[in-house]
């Protein structure tokens, strides 16, 4: 079962943005004038950003320790997803994005070499898609706790440890991402670039 957030209500990841893009709060000092203009570049870059969300739960048939198999006939060749999810009956494919117009405005930023602004515009892109993902885990969490089950603490996403990128094929076609506006590529990249793809599971 596919469940779909086309409006997720997120606040702006604003801690998260300034440490992507290095500041530190307690060691970097910049003027009050270019502290304005930061800010006003991430609040114009998130209000580009559209995030949407998707969700599926599959019930896990076999985790060897290096297989993981699901009763939909996803297979993932990979022991540190198994160790993830060496207590879980039940695997979570979830994806996010905040679609393209902030990643257009980005390249255009880049090809009228605005790059320090393209760069703040790359940072709440990429911050912003992550706290799709983190707003779904939580959504998760609130409605599993009814039923007496919770969440893995940590998801994996294609292409980090032992998991290969061309995962992301099983799993955008898991998810019909296309019906969402999204694209794969030859080499397992999704398009829009700010747009995330991940794996929990139920314990």
């Amino acid at each position: 079962m596919l469940k779909t957030f086309n409006h997720i209500p997120l606040e702006l990841p604003l801690l998260d943005i300034l440490k992507r893009l290095g500041y530190n709060r307690h060691l970097t000092q910049i003027q009050e004038s270019q502290r304005i203009a930061i800010e006003k570049h991430i609040n114009d870059a998130f209000s580009l950003c559209q995030p949407v969300g998707r969700y599926c739960i599959d019930r896990i048939t076999e985790n060897d320790g290096g297989r993981v198999c699901s009763e939909s006939g996803l297979v993932f060749e990979s022991s540190n997803l198994a160790a993830l999810l060496k207590d879980s009956p039940e695997i979570i494919l979830l994806a996010g994005t905040v679609g393209r117009e902030i990643v257009e405005d980005t390249e255009k930023l880049v090809i009228q070499e605005n790059g320090s602004t393209a760069l703040v515009y790359d940072a709440v892109g990429s911050e912003t898609t992550d706290a799709i993902l983190d707003w779904l885990m939580k959504y998760l969490a609130t409605e599993l706790i009814r039923k007496g089950k919770t969440l893995t603490n940590m998801r994996f996403s294609a292409g980090y440890g032992d998991l290969k990128l061309e995962n992301q094929k099983q799993i955008f076609a898991a998810l019909k991402l296309e019906e969402l506006g999204l694209e794969l590529n030859e080499s397992y990249i999704l398009s829009p670039e700010k747009s995330v793809t991940a794996i929990a599971g139920i314990i």
